[in-house]
């Protein structure tokens, strides 16, 4: 075409044509374009090649059908896979869903529960998700966390295979963990006992006792250095990172093979390089910061919504210069729980056999018993009814004295498992020295009284006046002085000071900072089969007198 639309500017399509586009002759040398279907162009041209119109009509029905079934037949293909698709993705959706509720405990409805009433001792049980969770609860702190110095190893064996476990190279991870196996002791570089199967294997032993057959498992490790202050193990040290790095390794691996893992708490064994750093009045702020610090990232780890609690031994180790007003340490160990419900006292650690050649570090003996004791406080705070694990006071003062008796104290504790007692048979605790029975000339049994000016005010007696609660109020120690003090204060001390009392590192039940107060809880050891007690902690009053 000389002039109009050009054919070249047309899209080239191989779809079906429906219609052409051409020229009409209107006359008088009028030309103008028309369009025109296809059907018609068609008849058209076989006119003018002498077909048959009809015969067109039924070829071009013919081909138009033929287009409808092959369309119809593509749209039926095209929706079989379409459905076959969609089945697959549902048939995957359903399968990833099992795997993760395997795996998770649902945001939403109850969370399974073994729940058991203990009548006897007015108490209850439950285990969360006992079934298919392992609790992991890290070791951290410094060189009593280690582990023990010297003695045979106890754990050569795993009590309860399968339930009681510990990362394949051994207890001490230093941030790699390929998977868990059967705790047992001595098989890293720790040639000695540590508190983690004393932990592990009591702890199991009183889960099952209250509940049986519940299987619920449980794990530890150990990151620890000894010689280290606060600053220097918290958040951003290599042992908090090594900590945090096995968790995560942990938490990989058990979500691959189906189980759960929650870390509910962490236990804390540091304290001994703060004593005489000066900042022991601030040591309770140090143990807040920590549990905050341990619960943000183990959460951001796990995943779990449990709180982390974090489970402190108090520090037998002393600074002897505080012996005549108070161990500054010690006291803020007890305001921390006091202040904070996700920091647990377990209790004093003089009771445990220490090295006979440095006085800190335990016998493997008494690393076992000391981890017998944190299972004890775990089982309580954490999976029992919350009674206070730990003996601790309650009130100190000054009482009106009776006839005979120069002045007397009164103190009361919360036991946790009464009656009080105050054991003078020497079988644990050295009657001897700072902790001898009083003769009106120093302290008794490991109390000690100060004036105002730091002079000891001799004690005469120490006595249970009420053992239990259920006599008359709370359990109640009498202390008589041999003189009445004239000051306007007194410090009553108990547990604050050595039988040496110069600058050096005795500690534990015989020679260290000690005393005579305990419950009656004779919690039987696994091993031995002795009976293991609260022991009141070490603490500081100051009264007015």
């Amino acid at each position: 075409m000389a002039d109009g639309i050009r054919s070249t500017n047309l899209e080239l399509n191989n779809s079906n044509l429906r219609e052409v586009l051409g020229h009409v002759d209107l006359g008088g040398g009028v030309m103008v374009l028309r369009r025109q279907p296809i059907e018609v162009f068609v008849a058209y041209l076989a006119g003018l090649a002498g077909v048959d119109p009809n015969f067109v009509a039924e070829l071009a029905a013919q081909i138009t059908q033929e287009t409808t079934d092959r369309q119809a037949a593509d749209a039926a293909e095209l929706a079989r896979a379409q459905l076959a698709e969609a089945i697959l993705a549902r048939t995957q959706s359903r399968t990833a869903l099992g795997l993760l509720s395997q795996l998770d405990v649902s945001t939403k409805g109850p969370v399974p529960t073994a729940f058991a009433i203990d009548e006897a001792r007015a108490r209850s049980i439950v285990i969360p998700d006992a079934a298919s969770t392992i609790a992991l609860y890290p070791i951290l702190g410094q060189s009593l966390a280690v582990g023990a110095t010297t003695g045979a190893v106890i754990s050569t064996t795993t009590a309860y295979p399968g339930r009681q476990l510990m990362p394949a190279g051994g207890l001490h991870t230093y941030g790699s963990l390929s998977d868990l196996i059967d705790m047992r002791e001595g098989v890293d570089i720790v040639e000695y006992e540590t508190i983690a199967s004393g932990f592990a294997s009591h702890l199991i032993r009183d889960l099952d006792a209250a509940i049986p057959n519940n299987n619920f498992r449980i794990a530890s490790f150990i990151s620890a250095l000894g010689g280290r202050s606060y600053y220097q193990l918290t958040e951003g040290s290599e042992q908090f990172t090594f900590a945090m790095r096995s968790i995560h390794q942990a938490y990989q691996q058990q979500r691959l093979k189906g189980s759960r893992l929650v870390v509910p708490g962490v236990l804390w064994i540091q304290g001994e390089n703060d004593v005489s750093a000066g900042w022991g009045d601030h040591y309770d702020l140090m143990l807040h910061q920590l549990q905050q610090r341990l619960q943000a990232r183990i959460q951001a780890i796990t995943g779990q919504t449990e709180p982390v609690i974090l489970y402190v031994s108090q520090t037998n180790h002393i600074n002897p210069w505080d012996a005549t007003v108070y161990q500054r340490l010690q006291e803020a160990q007890i305001r921390a729980a006091a202040c904070n419900p996700l920091i647990c006292l377990v209790g004093p650690t003089y009771s445990f056999a220490v090295n006979s050649a440095d006085h800190i570090h335990k016998t493997s003996r008494g690393a076992y018993e000391m981890g017998q004791m944190f299972a004890r406080a775990v089982f309580m705070r954490q999976y029992g009814s919350a009674r206070s694990p730990a003996l601790t006071p309650i009130d100190v003062w000054r009482a009106t004295p009776p006839n005979g008796v120069a002045a007397r104290l009164c103190a009361t504790f919360r036991v946790p498992v009464e009656p009080l007692v105050l054991d003078t048979s020497g079988n644990v605790i050295a009657v001897s020295g700072a902790a001898a029975a009083p003769n009106g000339t120093g302290g008794g049994y490991g109390f000690w009284v100060y004036d105002d000016l730091g002079n000891v005010v001799p004690i005469s007696s120490v006595s249970v006046a009420v053992p239990s609660t259920q006599f008359l109020g709370a359990p109640r120690l009498n202390i008589d002085l041999a003189v009445a003090p004239t000051s306007r204060y007194l410090r009553v001390n108990y547990a604050q000071r050595r039988d040496n009392d110069n600058a050096d590192t005795n500690d534990g039940p015989l020679t260290g900072a000690r005393g005579c107060v305990r419950d009656s809880a004779a919690h039987v050891s696994i091993v031995g089969g002795g009976q293991q007690h609260n022991w009141s902690v070490q603490f500081s009053r100051l009264i007015a007198a």
